[in-house]
């Protein structure tokens, strides 16, 4: 389409390659070369669609340095900046200050429509896909963290925290920005990354280190012997201190206690209920707790 745009206007508005003196571009013209294209065009996914809401606002225009330039912008043409206009004209920066300059062709005001030198090419918009509930993500600008949420944006130089979390495992951070990642892709430490297209993807991961909790009951009775036991799995005791590991925590475990003096009915246990300074607690308070049927 750009090329058959622009071989029409140089049959049509130049004389040898000059600017025709007094010559104004035809716009259904142009339209109806832009109509043959129509069909061809991809579908604008709902997440960029915000990109491209009709605008009233003035047109406005921007002086690529080089076809690098033109061709970055080409690749990705969201970037913010250009979200309040309705038309931008890119124009070749050769032109720039000249009286030949083709937008000296058109009708529109460009007072202030001048977008050259305002546009950050490097560092681009970022769509974060869907994200698995156990990660969170956030953006660190100034000390502030920022959570980001499925289909959120990020720039390329947008400083990124990671968080993957497992229940009753360490987390697994990950602190980068997306322009760091592309620089080293083959870096062990972004398995879990995939940037395509403009598109940042974070997968999940099962390479946790566990948790541990330990859990012990005092009691001035050394003839009190504890006895715990999940499916068949039994949990041995040192001193009567007992330490789970990983999901060992979050299982309900069966206690039974055992004193030639007293008899308790059978109850259970669940390691992750005595978190934080409960961890250690005392024989009574364990009975209460658990309301323990002891009997002399």
């Amino acid at each position: 389409m750009l090329n058959n745009s622009t071989s029409h206007y140089l049959n049509t508005y130049t004389n040898r390659l000059e600017l025709a003196e007094d010559t104004r571009e035809d716009s259904p013209q142009f339209n109806q070369i832009k109509n043959e294209y129509t069909s061809r065009l991809t579908p604008i996914s709902p997440h960029d669609q915000r990109h491209f809401e009709p605008s009233s606002n003035t047109k406005k225009y921007l002086f690529y340095k080089n076809n690098i330039e033109l061709e970055t912008i080409f690749d990705y043409p969201f970037y913010p900046e250009f979200n309040e206009s309705k038309i931008i004209f890119l124009v070749d920066g050769t032109y720039e200050g000249n009286h030949d300059c083709p937008l000296n062709l058109s009708h529109s005001d460009f007072a202030k429509g001048n977008l050259t030198n305002s546009i950050d090419l490097e560092n681009p918009e970022y769509k974060l896909k869907t994200l698995p509930t156990n990660i969170q993500v956030f953006i660190n600008n100034d000390g502030a963290p920022r959570n980001l949420f499925s289909g959120d944006t990020i720039r390329k130089q947008d400083p990124l925290r990671i968080i993957w979390r497992r229940e009753f495992h360490n987390d697994k951070q990950l602190d980068s920005t997306i322009a760091d990642i592309l620089k080293d892709l083959n870096n062990s430490k972004y398995n879990h990354v995939k940037i395509y297209n403009r598109d940042l993807t974070i997968y999940s991961r099962d390479d946790f280190d566990q948790r541990e909790e330990k859990i012990k009951i005092n009691t001035n009775k050394s003839d009190v012997i504890f006895s715990l036991e999940y499916n068949g799995d039994h949990i041995n005791s040192d001193n009567n201190e007992y330490k789970f590991i990983g999901d060992e925590i979050g299982r309900k475990w069966k206690v039974e206690i055992h004193t030639p003096h007293f008899k308790a009915n059978p109850d259970s246990i669940q390691p992750s209920d005595f978190s934080g300074s409960s961890r250690y607690i005392s024989f009574n308070e364990f009975r209460e707790y658990k309301n323990f049927d002891v009997r002399g």
